[in-house]
């Protein structure tokens, strides 16, 4: 299921879910990983590359968002029309 799906899922099974605040949940997670490793990240400073990240997110029955792991290598196959 993509994002929209789920979050338009939500909203009609849920009509008190809040989307915006989910997404900008997420990415308050994102910045603040990627803020915690920056110096990790690139360390020999090479410049004109970059590295694609999984994230894994999960929601609770209150609509809370919690990470559930990064991937380093996420998959990226075409086995869905997502996708």
């Amino acid at each position: 299921m993509s994002l929209a799906s789920f979050f338009r899922y939500c909203k009609e099974t849920y009509p008190t879910c809040d989307t915006a605040k989910m997404l900008e949940d997420m990415k308050s997670i994102v910045v603040h990983t990627m803020q915690s490793v920056k110096r990790k990240i690139n360390p020999e400073d090479r410049k004109f590359t970059f590295e694609l990240y999984g994230y894994d997110f999960l929601i609770d029955s209150a609509f809370n968002v919690w990470l559930l792991e990064v991937n380093t290598n996420p998959c990226l196959d075409e086995s869905s029309p997502h996708l």
